[in-house]
């Protein structure tokens, strides 16, 4: 299983590419919760949560991001998953509110939300 980005926008949703093997964002979940939150709020929430929002946060994230990988210093593996949700971040749709890391193949959104199954 894979996670990959998903932006949302004013058009829907727009998926991103793949971040990482489930082993490597749960070591990159485990990795950002260790992190100074006065420093990190943004990227504590986008490991413990998958999710980043409003708008505004998305700057603040891609900020505190490239801060972390470059101060922090986190091992290889982690770094490589920082890395590709740092450049996902740099390309973000225009009017983007929104991101989150998922597991869900595209168009399951309202099947997992309501509990109904995917067609």
């Amino acid at each position: 299983m894979s996670y990959v980005v998903s932006y949302t926008t004013d058009a829907g949703e727009v998926r991103g590419g793949a971040v990482a093997s489930a082993p490597a964002w749960a070591d990159f979940a485990d990795w950002a919760a260790l992190l100074p939150g006065g420093h990190y709020p943004e990227l504590r929430y986008l490991g413990a949560y998958g999710q980043c929002f409003p708008a505004a946060a998305l700057a603040d994230l891609e900020a505190e991001l490239a801060d972390a990988l470059r101060v922090e210093r986190p091992g290889a593996g982690v770094a490589e998953v920082g890395h590709r949700l740092l450049d996902g971040l740099r390309r973000r749709p225009a009017g983007a509110t929104a991101l989150l890391v998922t597991d869900r193949p595209p168009g399951a959104g309202a099947a997992r939300e309501t509990g109904e199954d995917a067609p």
